[in-house]
């Protein structure tokens, strides 16, 4: 499939940069400044954003607060182990959503809004929340190769806000002048964020190729659901939040472990 494509879009979190440090840092600060009880592991409270599109938001927050309840409830120690179990489901994102809505309350409910909106959002864009970024696995090198390999046609396509806050984090995690290459849609691009597939569209548009000629690479169900409402390809990777059983339900065009791997696999000869 990739061998016949013109050009890539690549979602940012998850794909270049790995982000679970920062989400996990923000959201262990906005518990603690609310008085919960924050015991998770990194790996699982970022996979809450990447099981479906309809977690988003303050949704992850207030499975984490029913995670606390539940544990409380059951005699659990380790509100991980609930989070786990349910996360290794196909049905997670659904399971998750009866729970919320059977054990919470008015009050959970402005409690998530506080925690998720702590510190408006600064906590992401200031020196301290960038520390807890990382490049992804061999990201820089695997976008050097598809540089190359689609002659400049590679895009981001991120429901980041501002564009200004994604060329910051691309060069403080060793990216650097590549982003000088890069056509970037950010949320002040669209009218429509991810998983609403305006900003392919656009993206095809201004690097001047079809829709069927591009295909796009994310982590999660969001990113794979914005793909298909456009009719593109995509290629689903395992190394990003998503777990691989809500990836694979999704029916991506095809998967790879990480971005380096998609970039093996495109190697074709042009011309």
């Amino acid at each position: 499939m990739l061998r016949s494509k013109e050009g890539v879009v690549l979602d940012k979190d998850g794909v270049l940069i790995d982000n679970s440090g920062l989400v996990f840092a923000n959201l262990q600060l906005g518990f603690h400044r609310a008085g919960e009880p924050f015991n998770f592991e990194k790996r699982l409270v970022w996979s809450l954003n990447g099981i479906d599109r309809s977690f988003m938001g303050t949704k992850p927050v207030m499975a984490l607060l029913c995670m606390n309840k539940l544990a409380n409830i059951c005699g659990e120690k380790d509100p991980n182990s609930l989070l786990r179990e349910i996360l290794s489901k196909a049905d997670a994102p659904h399971i998750l959503t009866k729970i919320i809505n059977s054990h919470t309350t008015e009050d959970d409910h402005s409690k998530a809004e506080e925690i998720y909106w702590h510190d408006g959002g600064s906590f992401f864009n200031s020196e301290e929340g960038t520390r807890h970024l990382r490049q992804s696995f061999r990201a820089r090198e695997a976008l050097e190769r598809l540089l190359g390999l689609y002659s400049g046609k590679v895009a981001i396509l991120t429901n980041a806000p501002k564009r200004s806050s994604v060329e910051r984090n691309l060069k403080k995690t060793g990216f650097g002048e590549l982003t000088d290459h890069l056509l970037i849609l950010t949320g002040e691009d669209v009218v429509n964020s991810k998983p609403n597939p305006e900003g392919l569209y656009t993206i095809s548009r201004k690097l001047g190729i079809k829709i069927p000629s591009l295909f796009f690479v994310g982590d999660s169900v969001t990113d794979i659901d914005t793909a298909k409402g456009c009719g593109m390809d995509s290629v689903a990777l395992y190394g990003g939040a998503g777990f691989p059983i809500h990836l694979k339900n999704a029916r991506p065009t095809a998967t790879a472990l990480n971005v380096m791997s998609v970039a093996e696999a495109s190697q074709v000869k042009r011309g």
